[in-house]
C-alpha cells in the first residue's frame, strides 16, 4: 500500500511526540513493505517562506515544507492555500492509497478534504486537543 503521513514536522528536524510517533509508524510500516511517503512542516529561517524540500530517511520520502510563520492574517494559521497547493501537488506526483493525518498544525486544515475531493481515505489520529484549543491543544489556562 502506498501511505501519505501528514505531520507538522519530523525528525530530525523536530523531535517530539508526534513527530517521533510518525516517524516510528513510517518505519514499521515500510518494514511490513508499505510505501511511505511524509508531507511535513518544517521552520528553518535560512529557507525561503513555504519553499521545500524532499529527502529520504530511512527508506522514506519526505517532503517538508517551511512555514516560517509569514502569516498575512489569523485565518492562515489554520488555511493556508498555499500549503493546500502543495499537497495537491503531492497528492498528483505520488498518489497514496491512504492518507494518515497526524497533525495539522502549520500545514491547513483543508488537507483531508484535498484527498477525499479525490477518493482518497483518510485516517486521523488526534494526538491532542488542537483542533479545539486556541493553546496549542494542550488545553492549558492562562
Amino acid at each position: 500500500m502506498r501511505i501519505l503521513l501528514v505531520s507538522h514536522g519530523y525528525p530530525p528536524r523536530r523531535s517530539a511526540g508526534t513527530e517521533n510517533y510518525t516517524q516510528d509508524l513510517a518505519r514499521r510500516l515500510t518494514e511490513h513493505g508499505h510505501r511511505v511517503r511524509v508531507f511535513a512542516a518544517a521552520k528553518d529561517i535560512a529557507q525561503r517562506h513555504l519553499s521545500t524540500e524532499e529527502s529520504e530517511r530511512d527508506g522514506v520520502g519526505v517532503l517538508e515544507v517551511f512555514n516560517n510563520l509569514h502569516l498575512d492574517t489569523f485565518r492562515e494559521t489554520w488555511e493556508l492555500p498555499a500549503v493546500e497547493e502543495l499537497f495537491a501537488r503531492e497528492l498528483a506526483e505520488h498518489p497514496p492509497d491512504l492518507v494518515h493525518v497526524q497533525h495539522l498544525l502549520y500545514l491547513s486544515c483543508g488537507l483531508p478534504r484535498l484527498a477525499r475531493e479525490r477518493g482518497i481515505p483518510v485516517l486521523f489520529t488526534l494526538h491532542d486537543f488542537w483542533l479545539q484549543c486556541p493553546r496549542l491543544g494542550q488545553r492549558v489556562h492562562g
